[in-house]
């Protein structure tokens, strides 16, 4: 348990205006006290004292509030209580003016508590039902004691007295101020049924009494008979003993979210074993169970959950942004019958951004690490398919082509043949050809000997489609993989091209941008290419990432595809 009272020398300049409003109400309740034991000695010493008393308690009340959390409006909600029953006691004094503005400010007395119960301990109204009781209690103790005021023969106000209306009129303020305190009463309850174990210790004597003394000063004012004297300090003291609950609620408590706020930040800056469950930190400032930290996400285009997937709406649930550097990284998502307090969520979301953005900078750096061994085990697989491709290959082309050349040698040899040595030149002319093809779809001659202009000007010229060429690369030489990884880029670019896409043109730029090149192949033909995990173009997305590039398909406006690949000039540690 803190104490409610605050340090006075920490008091900033900010607080000092409440300080000085209720050293005001206490001053003028002290002249207020001396004059009416004065001017009006034969009223009941009891009534003269309770009003200035009571509006002393609420000041102060209001004073330790405002000191301890100045953004919080629960303090000047309270001032202004003490404000109200100040002017409340002023229908004590004999001059009309003073009479009438006493009973003005004794009909917002009860409007002042119920709107303090509802706010308590954020200063704010929370949910959708708060809003609506407290403005129907700022309508029975104002629009309603209109007519009060203009019928009732003792009225200060009274302009048509009638007994008739008056009795109507009292009676229907009367049942307005029944249904607003039963309405309180179980808006009070469920916050207290929502509200966690130590959240509720703090908060249930003050909501119990608060409705009790609401209820009885109604009850009280309608016993007939009753004496008006003691009627109405009997409804002073309850009403000023909702200011010392209030003082009781924050002598438990009612304020200790800032000292939990920096338990969290010790725990956010802690070690990692101390950062591990940050969740339950965060749910044990705010007092809500079902709190959580939420990301944001650019691919989602929202806020996603720690599993990654997006947010279910549920307008009770509301979201407190955290930020870094001026960047969305995530939010507190909080609910908001249990948390009304939206400037602690933005508090609590404004200490775990850090954390927040540390904890999503690690997931990107697993999944990078994880894509990267995906991607490297994808290359293996590859190249151990492509070596068993090309064994087959040599197995099934040119090796069984040079049994054959073999078997027509040793015929020749037997029988001298002309015709069967020019067959077995033949043979070993068309042997050497396909040697010469077989290298070229390993490794295109020109693309070692001259650079990836020269290589990707010879592919182009071997296909019948036109062709836009555009490139622009210095004259000197890349990194070889990244020379062979370009080469693969406009090689299978173009054998999407031709075998799906039923395009009729085919742009193929290459372009030096400093720190590297960029690889573009386009075409005007159907679309619908993708990069799917096993394709052609999965594989090359793997070769190309492997370099420490980026390989993307976009969609182009009017139909066809553009495959774009941006490369580093060198390779570096990438293949290491």
């Amino acid at each position: 348990m803190t104490s409610a009272l605050p340090s006075w020398r920490a008091i900033s300049a900010e607080a000092m205006v409440p300080v000085l409003m209720g050293a005001a109400i206490i001053l003028f309740g002290i002249v207020e006290l001396a004059e009416g034991a004065v001017r009006t000695p034969e009223t009941h010493p009891a009534l003269v004292a309770a009003t200035p008393i009571a509006a002393a308690v609420s000041a102060i009340a209001g004073v330790v509030a405002a000191v301890r959390r100045p953004a919080n409006r629960m303090g000047f909600l309270l001032l202004g209580g003490g404000f109200a029953l100040l002017l409340s006691g002023l229908d004590l004094f004999s001059a009309p003016l003073l009479v009438a503005i006493g009973a003005l400010g004794g009909a917002l007395v009860l409007p002042v508590v119920i709107h303090a119960l509802h706010a308590f301990p954020t200063g704010s109204l929370r949910g959708a039902c708060s809003p609506i009781t407290v403005t129907c209690a700022w309508i029975t103790g104002t629009v309603l004691q209109v007519p009060v005021f203009i019928f009732g023969a003792s009225s200060p106000l009274a302009t048509s007295p009638d007994p008739v209306a008056f009795a109507v009129a009292t009676t229907v303020q009367q049942l307005a101020w029944v249904g607003v305190i039963v309405a309180t009463a179980v808006l009070l309850f469920n916050r207290l049924r929502l509200a966690s174990a130590v959240r509720r210790r703090v908060l249930a004597p003050l909501y119990v009494y608060g409705v009790a003394a609401l209820g009885l000063a109604l009850l009280v004012g309608v016993i007939p008979d009753a004496d008006p004297v003691y009627v109405e300090v009997v409804q002073l003291i309850l009403i000023a003993g909702v200011p010392i609950e209030f003082l009781v609620a924050l002598a438990r408590g009612g304020f200790e979210s800032t000292g939990r706020l920096e338990a969290l930040s010790y725990r956010v800056a802690a070690s990692d074993d101390a950062r591990r469950d940050l969740g339950s930190a965060l749910r044990a400032v705010l007092g809500d169970p079902s709190a959580e930290i939420v990301y944001w996400s650019d691919a989602a285009g929202g806020y996603v959950d720690a599993s990654g997937a997006a947010l279910v709406d549920d307008p009770r649930l509301a979201l407190a942004g955290a930020e870094v550097d001026g960047r969305r990284v995530g939010a507190v998502r909080y609910d908001t019958r249990i948390v009304g307090e939206h400037e602690l969520a933005m508090s609590a979301a404004g200490v775990l951004g850090f954390a927040i953005e540390r904890e999503r900078l690690a997931a990107d750096l697993r999944a990078s690490r994880d894509g990267l061994r995906a991607s490297r085990r994808r290359l293996v697989g590859a190249a151990e398919d492509e070596r068993r491709r090309i064994a087959a290959d040599l197995h099934d082309g040119l090796q069984s082509r040079l049994v054959m050349i073999a078997l027509a040698a040793s015929e020749a040899e037997r029988t001298g043949d002309a015709a069967a040595l020019r067959g077995l030149r033949s043979g070993v002319d068309q042997a050497i050809a396909d040697l010469r093809a077989f290298v070229h779809a390993v490794m295109p001659a020109a693309l070692t000997e001259r650079g990836v202009s020269s290589a990707i000007r010879e592919l182009v010229d071997e296909i019948a489609m036109p062709v836009e060429l555009e490139l622009e690369l210095g004259p000197g030489r890349l990194a070889p993989e990244v020379e062979s990884a370009a080469y693969m880029v406009v090689a299978e670019g173009i054998s999407n091209v031709i075998k799906h896409a039923a395009a009729s043109r085919i742009r193929i730029s290459a372009e030096d941008r400093g720190d590297g090149i960029r690889v573009c192949v386009d075409d005007d033909g159907l679309g619908g290419a993708a990069l799917v995990v096993g394709s052609g173009l999965g594989r090359l997305r793997d070769r190309v990432e492997a370099v420490g590039g980026r390989l993307e398909v976009e969609p182009r406006t009017g139909g066809g595809t553009r495959l774009v690949a941006d490369l580093p000039r060198d390779a570096g540690d990438e293949l290491g």
